[in-house]
């Protein structure tokens, strides 16, 4: 997983120089619309693509999209970075749930690619400052929601939650991770289990191969070679 610099400071200003200009709205809540270029908004969303392929189409409106969540994405269109990090770590996150959503809503793998790569880099810088960190638990719901609705999105948040339960298991301290659990009431029982599950598999293959360490005189070669063989390919 990529860990370069894909996040940056949010940012209110998106610099556009549209030559074929069009109007995205997203009217869900507070109503906001951007002049934006056609070819660049259509270059990674098939759902944008389709929608502005008449030359006679100048504006489109979506009912389902927040004005901060397309002034990201519009803002990772032109400049390649996502314009995310706020002061409150949790504000972030939900954010990021929010932005992988719109990505499906759209069509846009791409897009979709580049918000797990920020919650894999964002878990790696801050952890370099506090080993115990983990991502805030407020986004696990939206992320663990069955009743997700993207309108004419493609796929679901299963790759998303994958990554959710990966990073919390990579955690330096696994006993944090327990305590986050245990008082975590809004937690989803989805995301627990799978959690609890990945790491009853990783102390299982932990131990595996610390008993084959310690028994490496005892175990023949061969059948050495065999175990650390199975606990790799696990």
């Amino acid at each position: 997983m990529s860990t370069k610099s894909v996040r940056h400071s949010f940012s209110e200003n998106i610099e556009f120089s549209p030559k074929d200009v069009v109007k995205i709205t997203a009217s869900y809540g507070i109503k906001q619309e951007y002049a934006v270029d056609r070819k660049i908004v259509s270059v990674s969303s098939s759902v944008l693509r389709e929608r502005l392929s008449s030359n006679s189409t100048k504006e489109i409106s979506f009912d389902w999209i927040i004005a901060i969540d397309l002034k990201i994405y519009l803002n990772w269109l032109y400049s390649g970075v996502l314009r995310i990090v706020e002061e409150g770590e949790s504000d972030e996150d939900y954010n990021l749930v929010d932005g992988y959503i719109l990505g499906l809503g759209l069509d846009d793998q791409k897009y979709c690619d580049a918000i797990i790569d920020a919650f894999y880099a964002k878990a790696q810088e801050l952890r370099d400052k506090n080993p115990q960190y983990l991502p805030d638990t407020s986004c696990l719901g939206r992320a663990f929601q069955n009743e997700i609705n993207v309108k004419k999105g493609q796929g679901s948040t299963e790759i998303l939650q994958r990554a959710l339960v990966d990073i919390y298991a990579q955690a330096d301290d696994p006993q944090r991770v327990y305590e986050v659990l245990e008082d975590g009431e809004d937690i989803p029982s989805e995301f627990k289990n799978l959690l609890i599950r990945r790491l009853m598999e990783d102390r299982k293959k932990l131990s595996t191969a610390q008993l084959q360490q310690r028994g490496g005189g005892e175990v023949g070669s061969g059948g050495e070679e065999q175990a650390r063989k199975r606990v790799r390919e696990e």
